[in-house]
């Protein structure tokens, strides 16, 4: 766990506290004559007068005259493997107050087993979490050396770290970088944002789930519509959910005219969780009936019109009605003039019967009414209601 786990023992008074080289004890306890107890880890063999004793409290000097009972790291192990014995793996109380008597023992990767093993049956539990938040809250990515700061380089070695990490470290690491300077951290979530890594692309995502840039809404919309993985499609849905910009909607409306069938799926899942019912008339659209089979599997064209508010790069307003453009480049979500136009979109692909009935589904989550596969029932309750749900009546009555 390299630099990041050293920044750990440092802020638990551990290894970081120490020069490289110093051969230290873990979780050792000492029983004192006067009936005290203290645990921590030493530098010092035993044998010294005076032990120094690194505690979780600060530094402590024990006089060797004064010590009652000295127990080591294998025995507190022992006593650790009994008592886990002991607790049902589904008392999650339990392991929680195991954990804690391993931090104050000092047995570190005891604590962080369980912590994972409790993140593992439940993510929102209030104990680890309150663990998390409290190392993410002390430690402080500069102070893992004392030559490193705001630089690329620490941070990413940080991300790496992060990423390797298992599931509590990791969430205590990904809290520590979403206080990194934007300017530094961002290029390198984005870039690993299309790693070919899994493990690296899920943490870029968690930390972007947390700051929530806004120069990032294009990469989520790529990721959340072309990325190979359902599990991270589905991450970068769920911070995509989290961003107040009505502009999200239009990238998954435009996918829906794509002849991919992959995407296109991808895109009424992502519309399924946006949940706005203007995407109703792109989804009807893709409704229209084949001329070539009953069924709806062979290839045809088709028109709908819509309206769609984005700020696009190099887009002329002035649309022929009979014209078909090409699908909004994504970068509409970034800086530009605002344009209120109407677009007009032509299909060619092949949505096959199981296809149709998804979006109906769809359809009827999104207006609460069920035609089915009914294009014709559907196309006439969008042109009777596709003002009101555009905004359109709305605007002209202020007009």
């Amino acid at each position: 766990m390299e630099r990041f786990r050293r920044a750990f023992e440092m802020v638990l008074c551990l290894l970081a506290l120490f020069p490289l080289g110093v051969s230290i004890s873990y979780g050792e306890v000492y029983c004192l004559n006067d009936g005290s107890c203290l645990s921590g880890s030493s530098p010092a063999p035993l044998d010294d007068t005076f032990l120094s004793l690194e505690t979780l409290n600060g530094p402590v000097e024990i006089d060797r005259n004064e010590i009652l009972l000295y127990r080591s790291d294998e025995e507190l192990k022992e006593l650790f493997e009994h008592a886990k014995s002991t607790v049902d793996e589904n008392d999650l109380d339990g392991h929680n107050k195991l954990a804690w008597w391993c931090r104050r023992k000092g047995l570190y990767e005891e604590m962080f087993g369980l912590y994972d093993e409790i993140l593992g049956r439940d993510p929102k539990n209030r104990g680890a979490n309150r663990f998390i938040a409290e190392m993410a809250a002390t430690i402080d990515y500069r102070g893992f050396t004392a030559r490193l700061d705001d630089n690329p380089r620490s941070i990413r070695e940080l991300f790496e770290s992060t990423a390797r990490d298992g599931a509590t470290l990791a969430r205590i690491g990904e809290s520590i970088l979403a206080r990194a300077p934007e300017g530094i951290l961002l290029p390198l979530l984005l870039e690993r944002l299309s790693s070919r890594s899994e493990r690296q692309s899920g943490t870029a995502l968690e930390i972007l789930k947390r700051t929530r840039p806004a120069s990032a809404r294009e990469a989520l919309v790529t990721a959340a519509l072309f990325n190979k993985s359902d599990t991270l499609r589905q991450q970068a849905l769920d911070v995509l959910c989290l961003y107040d910009d009505d502009r999200i909607l239009y990238p998954f409306i435009a996918t829906l005219r794509v002849n991919a069938r992959n995407y296109r799926l991808n895109a009424m899942r992502g519309l399924a969780r946006l949940a706005d019912p203007r995407a109703s008339g792109a989804l009807i659209a893709n409704l229209a009936p084949s001329k070539s089979s009953a069924a709806g599997r062979g290839a045809r064209a088709h028109i709908f019109v819509g309206t769609q508010r984005a700020a696009v790069t190099g887009f002329d307003p002035q649309v022929a009605t009979s014209a078909a453009i090409a699908a909004p480049v994504i970068s509409t979500l970034q800086e530009g003039v605002t344009l209120e136009v109407e677009v007009f979109g032509a299909v060619i692909s092949t949505v096959r019967s199981d296809e149709r009935r998804q979006i109906a589904r769809l359809l009827r989550d999104l207006n609460g009414i069920d035609y089915g596969t009914d294009f014709l029932l559907w196309n006439e309750w969008w042109a009777q209601n596709k003002n009101k749900i555009l905004g359109r009546e709305t605007r002209s009555k202020a007009q």
